[in-house]
């Protein structure tokens, strides 16, 4: 059975010693709660992905993730023609061509994220182009109430123990920190390739 807000809200204000949220107020703690979702979501891949498929405008590169969904909270894989198109970062659609937002062709051959928010399928195609986008979908904000979080069981003490890092953080309680911090470190897998370079991708 799915955790509810009420009871995380409860568990976190306990581990601060304030269950009667004097100095931690619920809705505060509500939001860190939230927050710290959404940071766990995409650092683990915790959620599930999901994908739709996507028709894009000739001549156009450049996209707003809201042009895909309402609940996309990072974009991993955008496959044309049932091929998986390799990513690229921002500044190597630069570093290869500085005409790359300018150019077209019949079909695209690669995309890259720009900031958090958009994101660029290069070059831009002629006619429309029917791409399936994969996605992670955005958690839903945690509800002080009844209501399942959007967080399976077996993650929840990750997300207690990063909302409660943050707290003592805010708080500049920093020799309390190990405890949580630590714990959080050892559940947090490492991800094969972490900061490895990319290659060159040629345009």
């Amino acid at each position: 059975m799915a955790t509810n807000g009420n009871v995380l809200i409860n568990t976190l204000a306990r581990r601060l010693r304030d269950t009667a949220n004097t100095a931690h107020p619920r809705d505060l703690l509500r939001r860190i709660l939230s927050q710290s979702q959404r940071a766990l979501n995409l650092h683990d891949r915790i959620r599930r992905k999901t994908s739709v498929t996507f028709t894009t405008t000739p001549g156009q590169v450049l996209y707003n993730n809201t042009a895909i969904g309402s609940d996309v909270s990072r974009i991993e894989r955008i496959i044309a023609l049932d091929r998986s198109l390799p990513e690229v970062s921002w500044q190597q659609l630069v570093d290869n061509s500085r005409n790359w937002s300018r150019q077209s062709g019949a079909r695209s051959h690669m995309w890259a994220r720009i900031g958090g928010t958009m994101w660029a399928l290069t070059p831009a195609t002629w006619d429309p182009q029917v791409v399936t986008v994969v996605y992670i979908t955005t958690p839903a904000d945690v509800v002080d109430g009844a209501t399942p979080i959007d967080f399976s069981d077996e993650f929840v003490p990750m997300l207690l123990d990063l909302s409660e890092g943050i707290m003592l953080l805010k708080a500049r309680l920093y020799p309390q920190l190990d405890g949580c911090m630590g714990r959080l470190a050892a559940m947090l897998p490492q991800k094969p390739g972490a900061g490895a370079p990319r290659d060159k991708v040629n345009i």
